[in-house]
């Protein structure tokens, strides 16, 4: 079977969704999975074991348009898929899937483009939502998959590989301002690990961190490395992979952990874990302010708190986090 997969969104999103090719692959070892991703996704996809090629889709650069969608199509219309399964339900998604030359194209969502709509069910996350299209093709398909990804060694910064252990990540960073756990909390935090003896790296870009939060990683002490911005997509998974633990805000270095089989911690303030984007019990657990009434105050966060308070955030303490690292390393 010649599987196509459209999921153009967020890069969290699309770790989450290979999940699907994990399933997949385990009812049908010699399928052939094909993802279709924004640019910025191409590169990590390419340590997915179960995933055979990827293609970019430059739907907001040189891909943009009727004329993107137009040319986009008839590329793909040339590699004879069997089934089409599209993750993503934006309308240039869907005149995409319109276009193409399919006989079994699965959907999100009830319309004319699909052959059939794959309805989630009552609790399932957003990987097990993945993995219902892989049922939907072969209903021997393993339920309990989630995504993988493995980085080579080589990809490891040779600083890194100096580090004593317990080595314990900080991903403290987020496009949404009101997702961030304080930047105090996240220093307070690594400096109590620093002093047990522990080391610390962090992770992620700096244009998606407070000013307060760089000004004071660059002062902590030894046993601390700042690779804010400083590692591509692909060395951070490396990073992540190598880790005791990630800390992290609900954002994609969540995701990359769950991929790579290590423990995280997810830190959740105006989102919640019931959304489906928590990690399993089986790959960590999520930590988020209890009984506040304006939580959750929306799908995916904002620039600045509805109330102007950060309550969800501001109750989260240093101690509750370190209680649950805790779980995963001695301290």
């Amino acid at each position: 079977m010649n599987v196509l997969v459209i999921q153009p969104a967020f890069i969290g999103d699309v770790i989450i969704s290979i999940a699907f090719a994990e399933a997949l692959k385990s009812a049908d070892p010699s399928c052939n999975i094909v993802y279709l991703v924004r640019p910025e996704s191409v590169r990590l996809l390419q340590y997915a074991p179960a995933i055979n090629t990827v293609i970019a889709y430059d739907k907001y650069g040189e891909e943009s348009g009727r004329a993107g969608i137009e040319s986009k199509a008839k590329e793909l219309n040339t590699m004879g898929f069997d089934a089409v399964v599209c993750l993503h339900s934006s309308i240039r998604t869907l005149e995409l899937v319109k276009r193409l030359n399919v006989t079994i194209k699965l959907g999100m969502v009830a319309h004319s483009a699909f052959t059939r709509h794959i309805l989630p069910q009552n609790g399932d996350d957003q990987a097990r939502i993945a993995v219902r299209f892989a049922e939907a093709l072969q209903p021997e398909s393993v339920v309990s998959s989630l995504p993988k990804l493995y980085f080579p060694d080589h990809l490891l910064p040779s600083d890194f590989t100096t580090l004593s252990r317990p080595i314990i990540g900080i991903a403290p960073g987020s496009v949404w301002k009101t997702k961030r756990w304080k930047a105090s909390y996240f220093i307070g935090l690594a400096n109590i690990l620093l002093e047990k003896g522990m080391s610390v790296v962090w992770i992620g870009k700096e244009n998606d961190v407070d000013t307060e939060l760089l000004t004071s990683v660059n002062l902590l002490k030894n046993r601390s490395i700042n690779y804010l911005s400083k590692l591509s997509l692909e060395q951070s998974g490396a990073v992540i992979q190598h880790l005791d633990v990630l800390i992290s805000n609900d954002s994609a270095p969540v995701h990359i952990a769950v991929a790579t089989g290590t423990p995280v911690i997810d830190i959740f303030g105006p989102t919640i874990a019931e959304f489906g984007f928590a990690p399993r019990a089986e790959s960590g657990l999520s930590i988020g302010a209890e009984n506040l009434w304006c939580r959750p105050c929306s799908s995916h966060g904002s620039n600045e708190c509805p109330i102007h308070t950060h309550q969800c955030m501001e109750d989260i303490s240093v101690q509750s986090v370190l209680k649950n690292i805790k779980k995963y390393v001695s301290i």
